[in-house]
């Protein structure tokens, strides 16, 4: 089992309404884009800010950006699947805590929206005028 958390560009994503918003993480979460979701390099500019320094301290389990297997071991590793509009992130449980922080810290910082996923009602956040995270549903 993981924690999983999905930040996503407020201004590629429709979320003012939950209905809509559901509908475009279930379609997101298909993973059938014609990408590698592994490679930040699709990401909209604010995810790729994002995803350079949340990497820092939570290396990708996976793709071109994943440190050695000699020196996995050494780091607190997270898997990522990178789409256009979001990057939808898996910490081990041990990790919760810190990786939840980081994210929505750093999601706050780049102007990114931060969906709860295992939180116990799926938390929708984005940032207001002036750059603070707001509940939205």
């Amino acid at each position: 089992m993981s924690f999983d958390l999905m930040v996503f560009d407020p201004a590629l994503v429709k979320y003012q309404e939950r209905e809509e918003f559901i509908e475009w993480f279930e379609q997101t979460t298909e993973w059938e884009g014609d990408f590698d979701y592994d490679d930040p390099a699709h990401a909209s500019k604010p995810l790729r800010a994002w995803f350079a320094e949340i990497t820092l301290e939570f290396p990708p389990m996976n793709g071109p950006l994943s440190p050695s297997l000699e020196k996995s071991d050494e780091f607190n590793m997270a898997d990522y699947a990178i789409s256009p509009d979001a990057i939808y992130v898996s910490f081990s449980w041990s990790d919760a805590v810190a990786g939840s922080k980081n994210t929505i810290d750093l999601a706050e910082k780049h102007g990114l929206g931060f969906f709860d996923l295992s939180g116990a009602d799926g938390a929708v956040w984005v940032p207001d005028d002036v750059g603070k995270l707001v509940r939205v549903h």
